[in-house]
Parts: C-alpha cells; structure tokens; sequence
C-alpha cells in the first residue's frame, strides 16, 4: 500500500529539480544526489519502489547501524549521520505530499508511534484544516499543543480519552506552565477545542473540556516593550547598507519602525503591493484580513528600491523580501523576521531590560507610544497600527515616553525625518 502514484526515484527527481530551480549550489545537489543513489541501490536490492518510512528506518540500520523509531535528528545518536538523515526526511515529505521542505524545525517531533493516538492526532488535523478558517499559524499552534500532550500522555503510558482524569490534565498544563501567561491561556484553549472536538464526535465517553480550568489573562496586564526614538535611530544606523543581506534588514526594520507593520504582514508582502505613482502600499493584514493603505514614505521607498536593484537574488518569488542563501524563496514566516530584528539588536548594542520579552513588536509599540505622546486620539492610533479593537491601543496609556513630546503627528515625520 502505497499514498501516491510517484514511486521513489520519481520523487527523487522532483527533489533535485525543485533545488535546482531555487538556486541551490551543485555542491549541495550532488550531496544529496549520491545520498539518494546509495538508498536507491538499497531499494533495487529490496524491490522497494514506493517510499515508506519503515524502509528508510531499515536502510538507516543495515546501512549505518542507526536504530531509530522516527526520521528525526536527536543530536545524539544521529550526529554524524545528520545530513543523511535530513536527505531521507525531504524524501518522505516529498512522498506525502509532493512538497519540498527546506527547513525543519528542531521543536517539532513527530507523534510517538501509537496507533490510538495517532488516529485521533489525523481527525483532528483534517477538522482544522478542512471545517476551520484557520491561518497556517494558528493551525501550526494548535497542532504543537495537540502534538506535545499526545507524546506525554503516551509518556504516562495512556491510551485512551477516557483514562484522562482531572489529576492528568493538571499535569499536562503543568507542561505549560513555564510558558508566559498569554502562551498558558492559548495552550488551553487548544486543550479545550481538542477534547470538544472528541466529545461531539463520540470519540470518549465524558466531555474532559468540562475539567480543564477556565483561565483568562486580562488584556491590561500586558506592558508592551518599546524603545526610544534614539534607540531606534541606533538600531537602523549600525546596519551595513552596503551588504544584500544589509540592504533588506534595513529595509524590514524601516518598516517596521515608521509604518509599524506586523512581522506577518512584513514577510507577506508582494512586489506587487507598491504603487510607486501613487506612492502607496496596498495590503490585507494577515491578523484582521482588513485591507488597508499605507504611505510610501520617501525614506522606505528609497529603502525598498536599493534592496530591489542591488540586493534581492533573482528569483520568480513574487514577495518583496528574499532569502539571502538558496533555495531563493520567500522568507520563512514571522519567526524569520524575528531572528532579522534579534540580530540587528544585539549588533547594534542595545540591550534588552531582563525578563522583558522583546521582538519586533517592540518596534510597534514605539511608533504607538510616539503617536499617543503627541495626544494623537486612540481612534487614530487604531487606524495607523490597524488595530481591531480600540482594548489593543489603550495598552499605550501605561507606557511613559515623555522625552518624545516634539515629535509630531504624521506616520511620515513620527521620527522627524531622523530614522
């Protein structure tokens, strides 16, 4: 039995065409072509012809001596075999669902082999992708929750829904708990929408979201970080401009600080969302899907455009900011935007206050702050910042910016001309 028509030197075609078409180097490409040729042999040897991941495992340990449950790099014993390793995982993904992976998060391990747990984990992703209109962040969040609880409780030896009793779901928030409060109340929401979406199908006898406790975290007791109008001038000073990799990274910290786009918004944006006659930028938020225009503010359009001409790789990717290194795609969601401003941060020798949980949020909140210190009205700031709901932008009543009285009220002159 097999998931697919395409066999596994079909997929392995696909694979090394994909990474030529993304501009990988032919170095990287014949590595992973002679590390399929050697599982290729194998599989001729084994009259293998479609991919199964219990034939990878059993070519990891006749041929290497690797013994392992999953195709996952555990740092450990798979040290000198991790590029291997990677190779055989880009085939299985290929395999699954004719998709190339480029990149694989360390965090997410797949779920421990259990038949039980594993049907549930497969209806309950098909519910969300299919029957929720769901972002793939929010789908990705929810699936890290569902994922993590299933592997403890296969770690308490459980193995049904209905063995779950109060004192188990305490432990499984337990596993949370050293997660921000903001993180916690998600987790259970997870918790809650799984055990719902068990209950209603018949899949355990009781309702367990009736036992999870009920948590709330105020909006109010989040005091959002921001940094000063010098700071910020720092930050966008100690970029190297004359670098590819310079020329985006200022450009994405650029935005950031003067039009106080979200790091979602940022990585989506399209070449097409530039009207340079009209010197504006068209786009719907990926967290309101509110459509919504912006200023092409001198300074960032002058910004963009070194970025386009000297900067960004040639690639048929139609978003605006590239990878630096092959495959030439887009970047990859807000985390990578995230890494962007942490670098830049710590480059320029600005320091983080100790427990302060800072990204490029920050940068959000400090346009916000400036607007509310020159006593521009909430419902403005609102507008600006594209926020849904007026709770969101009094959160920067709390936030003290008196040293920035002069600057004025126009996105275009937040910083006077001076970022």
């Amino acid at each position: 039995m097999h998931n697919n028509d395409l066999t596994i030197k079909a997929c392995i075609e696909k694979i090394l065409e994909t990474m030529h078409d993304l501009g990988y180097s032919k170095g990287n490409i014949e590595a992973y072509e002679h590390s399929y040729n050697t599982f290729l042999k194998f599989c001729s040897q084994n009259n293998y012809t479609y991919f199964r991941e219990e034939i990878a495992l059993e070519f990891l340990k006749q041929t290497y001596g690797l013994e392992l449950k999953c195709l996952v790099y555990d740092n450990v014993n798979t040290k000198h075999y991790r590029w291997r390793l990677r190779h055989l995982r880009v085939l299985s993904e290929y395999s699954r669902n004719q998709i190339f992976i480029s990149k694989f998060s360390k965090f997410h391990k797949p779920v421990e082999k259990d038949d039980y747990w594993n049907k549930l984990y497969t209806l309950f992703m098909n519910h969300l992708k299919n029957n929720c209109d769901y972002a793939d962040s929010t789908i990705r969040s929810k699936e890290l929750t569902i994922r993590t609880t299933m592997n403890f409780l296969i770690q308490l030896d459980i193995h049904s829904l209905d063995e779950i009793s109060p004192k188990i779901i305490n432990k499984i928030i337990s596993k949370f708990i050293h997660e921000s409060s903001k993180s916690v109340t998600y987790r259970i929401r997870h918790l809650k929408q799984f055990f719902t979406f068990c209950f209603d199908n018949n899949l355990c006898r009781n309702d367990i979201s009736s036992i999870i406790p009920h948590v709330t975290i105020p909006h109010a007791a989040y005091l959002p970080t921001s940094w000063s109008a010098d700071e910020a001038r720092q930050l966008l000073d100690s970029i190297d401009r004359t670098s590819s990799t310079g020329k985006r990274d200022y450009a994405i910290l650029l935005i950031a600080c003067r039009l106080g786009l979200r790091a979602c918004d940022i990585c989506r944006l399209q070449l097409e969302d530039f009207n340079w006659e009209t010197k504006e930028i068209h786009l719907i938020q990926k967290k309101t899907q509110n459509a919504i225009v912006l200023p092409l503010l001198n300074d960032i359009g002058w910004a963009v455009i070194d970025y386009i001409k000297n900067g960004r790789p040639k690639t048929r990717d139609s978003h605006l900011f590239i990878r630096a290194i092959p495959p030439y795609n887009a970047l990859a969601g807000s985390s990578a935007i995230e890494n962007i401003f942490t670098f830049r941060i710590h480059n320029a020798g600005l320091r983080i206050p100790r427990g302060k949980n800072c990204g490029i949020h920050s940068l959000r909140h400090t346009l916000g702050s400036i607007l509310l210190e020159k006593e521009t009205p909430l419902p403005i700031i609102s507008q600006i910042l594209g926020h849904q709901s007026i709770k969101s932008t009094s959160t920067y009543l709390r936030l003290n910016m008196k040293g920035l009285a002069e600057c004025p009220i126009d996105p275009d002159k937040v910083f006077n001309n001076e970022i």
